[in-house]
C-alpha cells in the first residue's frame, strides 16, 4: 500500500527496514510451546495459555486471544522476530545460501 519495498533480512544487524519469513507453528515448537489445537474460534483458552507463557517475550499477545487465530498468529510472528533479532535463529547453511536467496528462508529459533 505504501509502495515501499522491503528487502529480506539475512542477519540481525541489518540497516533500515527489512522483513523475515516466519512460520508461527515452528516458532511455537522451537520455544517448547503447543503448536496445535489453538486455531479454532472456540480454542481461545489454549491461546491464553500460550500468551501467558510468552508474557515476557511478546507483550500484548494476551489481547489477541479472543477472535481470529490468524490475528493471534500475526502476534506470534513477533516471537520469531524477537528470536531473529536476538541472534537465536538458525541461518541457512552456507551450502544452501544461494537457494535460500531465491526461494526464501523461514527463520526459527535454534533448538
Amino acid at each position: 500500500m505504501t509502495g515501499l519495498g522491503f528487502p529480506l533480512a539475512w542477519t540481525p544487524g541489518f540497516l533500515g527496514n527489512a522483513v523475515i519469513e516466519v512460520y508461527p507453528a515452528a516458532s511455537l515448537k522451537a520455544n517448547g510451546l503447543p503448536r496445535s489445537s489453538y486455531k479454532k474460534r472456540e480454542q481461545g483458552e489454549k491461546r491464553k495459555e500460550i500468551a501467558a507463557r510468552l508474557v515476557n517475550t511478546v507483550r500484548g499477545l494476551d489481547v489477541l486471544c479472543e477472535g481470529s487465530a490468524d490475528i493471534f498468529d500475526a502476534g506470534l510472528c513477533l516471537l520469531a522476530a524477537a528470536d531473529f533479532l536476538s541472534d537465536k535463529s538458525r541461518p541457512p547453511p552456507e551450502c544452501d545460501f544461494e537457494i535460500a536467496l531465491r526461494e526464501g528462508w523461514i527463520w526459527v529459533k535454534q533448538s
